[in-house]
């Protein structure tokens, strides 16, 4: 409350004066703000309508937390959803890794339980050594034709895992 000097003649050093010159109209009341208690949340120093997020931190290891409409905060964390695993190391989806010389994925997990990396089935290629008629084929050619057979199942290897891929994508929608 203040109180103005030229309308009030007392001075203003005890309770009863001070009520007197309240009630002759010479002090006004300024309202004084209280925080809000019923709703909205206090987090940190911080005041979060009902609904609002606090903080969030995405991703298979992330976490948050968010005010409710009666104004308890709850925290959650994301460990597992949309992670996969693999000997201990966590992924997020979409993530590719080599593992042996195979190339593995993550598709994640839509629960609290990490994936398992996806990793295409891998069959031994045979080694063919070509059969041909002594001193047709030098040692050379044998070799160019190897690397030539090599290079080409590492190729379809390759063109599978692409396949596989496009496979799981193609039961999204289309825009």
């Amino acid at each position: 409350m203040t109180c103005r000097a030229d309308c009030c003649v007392f001075p203003l050093l005890g309770g009863i004066v001070f009520v007197f010159c309240a009630l002759v109209g010479c002090c006004t009341a300024v309202p004084t703000p209280w925080p809000s208690t019923g709703y909205g949340c206090v987090y940190d120093g911080k005041v979060y309508s009902p609904g609002e997020t606090i903080y969030e931190q995405p991703g298979c290891m992330g976490h948050g937390a968010y005010c409710t409409d009666g104004g308890d905060i709850i925290q959650w964390d994301n460990f597992g959803f949309k992670c996969c695993e693999h000997d201990g190391d966590y992924y997020e989806g979409g993530e590719t890794v080599t593992i042996g010389g195979v190339t593995c994925y993550c598709e994640g997990s839509d629960n609290e339980d990490p994936a398992p990396m996806i990793c295409p089935e891998t069959t031994t290629v045979p080694v063919i050594t070509p059969t041909s008629p002594t001193g047709s084929i030098n040692e050379e050619e044998e070799d160019e034709m190897q690397a030539w057979y090599d290079d080409f199942m590492e190729l379809m290897s390759k063109m599978l895992t692409a396949v596989q891929k496009l496979k799981k994508c193609s039961t999204l929608p289309t825009f």
